[in-house]
């Protein structure tokens, strides 16, 4: 059990941050993830030949999150699961650093809507240009006014600004065309995450440049994910896919629409489970 939900606990680190229990439903993500499908860009792709230099740049957001998960045990009892949540992001210039201002407005799970004129999670933090992190603040405005202990808003708010910097996509320090590495997930960071359930990744995450694609009439860099992460809790490995697309705005270099795919893959000896998880991310960037 300690592995099944430390490996709930990290895909929906990956998956930014899951807030509490999903309702059970048959959202079209949850069918698109029990029907087996791999995500993959069916737009077209043109080669990137010309190098480009990615970083982040000041900019303004509206950003959507949805998780569907599959948790099926050797009983074959299944539990489908599905979340999605709203909210703005606001980058802003502070001297030789970016000022990241993300704020979670909305959470709906199946029928049922939570929202509030406060922020339900705000976080704050200052990254470089590439998107290193150098400072992190998490608060919950909308939380804070409700019957919740001071102390278990607090706790659960620092596993929020764990789950944050371990999942912060690093931009390259070097310009990329198809085939080069465009944005990472820094293991370090990752292991930083996993080091209170004493467990450690030995690999980090890559997305590498396919080329040129088009969104909604609009020129994307599109770049994927085909990659394993070896998860080692005490003396066992588990090992965990990871698949998917990320197009990316060729401007500011946010992500403009991802699908991602996670698969748990555990040792023999904790083979009474297994978990995917699909994740569908869009943001719209407003001038």
């Amino acid at each position: 059990m300690k592995i099944q939900r430390l490996l709930l606990g990290f895909f929906c680190a990956v998956s930014l941050f899951l807030l509490g229990a999903c309702a059970q439903t048959q959202h079209s993500l949850v069918k698109r993830l029990n029907n087996g499908e791999v995500p993959k860009f069916n737009g077209y792709v043109s080669p990137i030949t010309i190098p480009i230099q990615p970083e982040y740049i000041p900019i303004k957001a509206k950003f959507t999150q949805s998780d569907a998960i599959s948790i099926t045990s050797t009983s074959n009892k299944k539990t489908d699961s599905y979340n999605k949540k709203s909210g703005t992001l606001t980058i802003k210039r502070l001297g030789d650093f970016l000022l990241w201002n993300k704020d979670i407005t909305k959470i709906k799970k199946d029928s049922q809507t939570f929202s509030s004129n406060k922020p339900i999670i705000s976080a704050r933090f200052q990254t470089d240009k590439y998107g290193k992190f150098h400072d992190i603040e998490v608060t919950a405005p909308a939380l804070s006014s409700q019957n919740v202990s001071q102390k278990e808003i607090d706790k659960y708010l620092e596993s929020i600004r764990h789950s944050l910097k371990a999942t912060g996509a690093i931009l390259s320090k070097k310009p990329v065309r198809s085939g080069n590495v465009i944005a990472k997930y820094d293991s370090n960071l990752i292991d930083s995450f996993l080091k209170n359930e004493n467990a450690s990744i030995e690999d980090g995450l890559q997305f590498v440049v396919d080329g040129w694609g088009v969104l909604d009439d609009k020129k994307v860099i599109v770049s994927s994910i085909d990659d394993q992460m070896n998860l080692k809790i005490r003396n066992t490995i588990t090992r965990l896919d990871i698949s998917g697309y990320m197009l990316h705005d060729p401007t500011s270099f946010q992500i403009v629409d991802s699908y991602l795919l996670g698969i748990a893959h555990p040792p023999y000896s904790e083979s009474n489970f297994s978990i995917k998880i699909l994740s569908h991310y869009s943001a719209q960037l407003i001038n």
